[in-house]
Parts: C-alpha cells; structure tokens; sequence
C-alpha cells in the first residue's frame, strides 16, 4: 500500500509526486447504479457523502487478488455537489430506468452485471478444456502467471464484453516485468493479447488460447511538474483512479466517461471524454510515451525522439507495441456542470438534428453525450451534458437551448468535481457481463443523418444508439498530426445490439447510418476487420499505419486483427 501523498508543493518549486496503487483487476464490484448518472435518475438527495474506496477497501482487493475470491457490493457513493433544477420537475419514465440497465456506460455508470448473459467468441474454449501446457516462466514472472485451475482465473480471462478462455495470464508488476513477459510469451509460440483494463467493446484484451499480458499492477499515477501541468500515468491505472488522483491538484484529464476503462487502451486509440470539444481527445495531450516493442526493446518517443513512433500510438497504437506509460498535459478542472435531460425524439428525427444543431451553435465548454431509447414508435433521448464551468450561473444557460429540443419528460442540472465523472465506483471486474456487437461512425449530424438515427432505433431491427459530440476543439487538430484523423465531424454515433441480437440485426439497423458515416473510431468496433480499418484508418493514414505497424512489428506479434483476421482473437487492442 503506498503511503499517503503530501499535500501538493507551492507551484513549479520542485517536482511532485502522488501515487494511488489500486489493484486494478480484481478491484470490488460496483454497486448497482453507482456514479452521477445513476444517482441522478434515482434522486440522490443533496448532501449525500461517500468514502469511495479507502485503505480496508484496497487492502481486501489486495488479499483478493492473491486468493481469487469474488467481492461484494460496497461502498457508498460519491456527492454530487449542489443541485439545481432548470424548470419543474416532471414524472420520471420507468421504461428509460428499465432500458438503461441494458447500457453502459453511459446511461448506468458503473451498473456491474456479473449474473448478466456472456457471449463466447465462436472457437472459444471452456476453462477446462486443453489447452498447450506452458513452459516454465523466467525468474523475474515466478508466481505472476495464473493458468486454467488457479482459483484467479475465472476474474483474469475475460473482457467486459466475451468470455475467454487464455492458456495463460501474465501479471508483470514493472515494465522489466514486461518486457520479460513479451519475450517469453513469444517463446511459447501463442497468441498475445494485450490488457490495461478489459473494458474495451471489441473484446481484444483477452483470448483463446493464447498469452494475456495483464498491465494491472503498472497502475501509478504522478503528477511530475504543476507548472506544465505534466502527469505520468502508468497504462494498467483505470480514469477513476486517474481523476482521484490530480483532483488535489486542480487538474483532470478528459479521458472517456468510465472510470474502469484502462489507460492504455483509450490513450492509444483517441479518447472522446466528457469533456471532448473544450479539450479535445486524451492522445492531443500525450507527450510522451514509454513503449516495449516486440523484441522487447523499451523505448521513448515523444515529437523529437522516435517522431514516427510517438505518431502511430496515438490513435493506432496497437499494433507497434506496449505502450507502459504516458506523459499526459492535463487540464485545470476542479468542477463541472452536470445536467440530465430525457427528451422525447419524434420519429422524423426532428429532435437529434435539433440537438446537434444546438451542439453547433454552443460554446466549447458544453459537451453532450446521449442515448435513444426505443418506445414504441418514437423515442427517449437521454442527454448528459457537461459543461467545463466553475459555477451553475455559467453552467445553466449553456444546457438551456437542450431543453427546447423536444418535449422534456425529466432534467436536473448539478455542479459537480470532475471525479464524479469518472468515480471510484465505477470500479468492478470484468467478466464478460455485458455481452453485445457494437459499430460506430463519425458524421456531420444532418436532417438525413437524424432520420437515418432514428430508424436505427424504431426500426424491424432496433439498436441502443449513442450520440457523442465532438467537433470543437478535436477539429483543432490537424488530420495529419495523430494516427487519429477524423477531424471535421461533429458527431460520433455507436450502435448496439444485445443477445439474442447478432451482427445481422446490427447490419440491418444501422444500413442507412453506415451510408453517411465518413470515419469511424477504433474504440467503439467489435467486429474488427480489413473494411473496418478502412473506416477507421482512411487513406493516406492506412497506409502509413500499415507502414509503421510492419516497421515496428514485423513478425506482427500485436497486429491487431484489423489488418489480419486470421488472427482470430489474437488482437491486442486494449482498454
């Protein structure tokens, strides 16, 4: 456990250091409907305080992650800060709080669902089956490896999204430990995936039969110098702890809108945070990262060193190696203005084009993600805006023109800290309990971009569709800078289906999404391919991505299965 971290020096005086060591794989199960999203649709009252996880909390998930024993529910939640209402309060809809347990993260925030329905990639093994029996693993990996019959497997080997079944779990503690875990899974002869936090919806993090490197334990956070605002953050640390952490500092990193995702894979792929138009995507501020290439060469890159490198892993990091540390620029933000809508969206599609319209028409500092919920023939869009504020008088009127978009069927408007966001709650194993096929496109929201939205979602097919918006400061950045080059849209839409509902349904529902779509965003794809990586990768970028993953990896160790389906399972994409 480490020790208590001291109270932030006097800016630029000297270096300061803060660490917040959670173990991040078997951390306590969430309790259901933790976080601002669900405490807002249950009415928390005001004033309501929580501990969140403290020392007997990190101790017993300490002593868990030795033994493999499965948590409990605990833990109380977080305050939300003042409360506000816009307007008067109306009835709430129980069929929205019924269908927002089918979604996360962004209508549930932190639900965990261990009894929910798994799904199993086709060829997957049980645990018990065979599998290649291991050769005995170096000195510096005795006793961080958990095979089928250690009573920590059944935490280990899968994703938030698919059941697996690994020969093998590696739990390297350093990047040495890495870097030694990289050698001896190539010497096995297996697939290698890669894993920070196996909250990712393609469900690479793990695999069948293969090699699962867990970055779990490489989890430190620092705040290395206050006057540039520069944080080192280790790839295994989850948002959550992220956001704790820099939280007595006045900064915040805008990371995604979970705080169980792993840093490693949302800071290699984009990262569409809370607030994505003020600040724009997590990688516009990596600057610097420490990667372990697959001969097991550790390297740093950042603009002067390794340019070509420290391109590719922003945005397509994937497939060039481990990044085990990122130097990240973050932000000042202590608090934000938090409001809740549930709209009803005319099946025309009147009401997302008005609510992109008004996106357009906002300040940067407001930045919205929503929900469509299917009811009978319309819909109810579920909006969370955010709003980098400091006080509810600046906060208010920018969620003020949402509230004319459609028939308001319930709101609420908060000022809450930035880790509210992202809480401790959210914290839960992942063991394939959210099983489903996701897809996503980024678009510019018109009149027939929102009706197409609309039948996704009312149609014989329907999906669970999201609508994030970007634009703003992400289309500050030029389409050449990152690997990462979608820069002119101004929304980024995910459908989902959910079991029985395959890829077939997802194809049907989102046909007339698909033909308006001009990128599409690695994070947000379970069913990676060759077409998928010519939507997320297009052009002169593909093959530049193409180019350098071949550069850095050319017996394609980490290729993700983007560029080489054959490899089944064996992407090692991570999140």
């Amino acid at each position: 456990m480490a020790g208590r971290a001291a109270t932030p020096h006097a800016r630029g005086r000297r270096p300061v250091r803060r660490r917040l060591d959670l173990p991040a794989q078997h951390l306590r199960a969430a309790r259901r409907g933790a976080g601002p999203a669900a405490d807002h649709r249950r009415g928390r009252p005001r004033g309501r305080t929580g501990a969140g996880v403290g020392t007997a909390d990190l101790q017993r998930h300490r002593r868990d992650r030795r033994t493999g024993r499965r948590h409990g529910a605990g833990g109380r939640r977080p305050a939300l800060g003042r409360h506000a209402h816009l307007v008067g309060r109306r009835p709430r809809l129980r069929h929205v709080r019924l269908l927002a347990h089918q979604v996360a993260p962004l209508a549930t925030a932190g639900v965990h669902r261990p009894g929910g329905p798994r799904r199993t990639r086709a060829g997957a093994r049980d645990p018990g089956a065979a599998v290649k029996t291991l050769s005995r693993v170096p000195e510096p990996l005795t006793g961080k490896i958990v095979t089928p019959g250690d009573r920590r497997y059944a935490l280990l080997r899968s994703t938030y999204t698919t059941t697996h079944s690994p020969a093998g779990v590696l739990l390297p503690e350093t990047t040495a430990e890495v870097v030694a875990a990289v050698r001896y899974a190539r010497e096995q002869g297996l697939p290698i995936a890669v894993r920070s936090g196996g909250h990712g919806l393609a469900g690479t993090s793990s695999n069948d039969g293969g090699i699962v490197i867990d970055l779990s334990a490489l989890n430190r956070v620092e705040v290395v110098d206050e006057r540039s605002r520069l944080v080192r953050v280790e790839a295994g640390a989850r948002w959550a702890a992220v956001a704790k952490t820099l939280a007595p500092y006045g900064l915040a990193i805008s990371s995604g809108d979970h705080g169980n995702v792993g840093v490693g894979g949302l800071a290699t792929g984009g990262g569409v945070g809370w607030l994505v138009r003020r600040y724009g995507l997590t990688i516009d501020h990596v600057r610097a990262v420490e990667v372990v290439l697959a001969d097991g060469t550790l390297v740093r890159a950042d603009a002067e060193h390794e340019p070509e490198l420290f391109w590719v892993v922003r945005g397509a990091g994937a497939g060039a190696g481990i990044v085990v540390a990122f130097e990240i620029e973050a932000t000042e933000v202590r608090n934000v203005g938090l409001a809740q809508l549930a709209i009803e969206a005319t099946p025309d599609g009147a009401t997302v084009w008005q609510w992109a319209e008004r996106l357009a028409e906002a300040p940067r500092e407001l930045s919205t993600a929503a929900v469509l919920f299917p009811h009978g023939r319309s819909a109810v869009l579920s909006i969370t805006a955010v709003v980098a504020a400091e006080s509810l008088r600046r906060a208010r009127p920018l969620v003020e023109p949402l509230l004319a978009i459609g028939r308001l069927l319930d709101h609420r408007v908060d000022l809450v800290p930035y880790p509210a966001l992202v809480p401790l709650g959210h914290l839960h194993p992942n063991v394939g309990q959210q099983a489903s096929t996701t897809t996503n496109g980024l678009l510019t929201m018109d009149d027939g971009g929102a009706r197409a939205i609309m039948r996704a979602v009312t149609g014989p097919e329907r999906a669970l569709i999201q609508l994030r918006s970007v634009g703003g400061a992400v289309n500050d950045v030029d389409p050449d800078a990152t690997a990462y080059p979608h820069r002119h849209q101004d929304t980024l839409v995910v459908g989902t289906v959910f079991p029985p509902q395959g890829g077939g349904a997802l194809d049907a529902a989102w046909r007339g999404i698909g033909q308006r779509a001009d990128g599409a965003y690695v994070n947000f794809e379970s069913r990676p391919d060759r077409a998928a990586f010519d939507r997320i990768y297009p052009g002169a970028t593909g093959r530049r991505v193409a180019e350098l993953w071949r550069r850095y990896d050319p017996d394609g160790v980490f290729r993700p299965r983007l560029l080489d389906p054959a490899r089944g399972r064996a992407g090692a994409r991570r999140r």
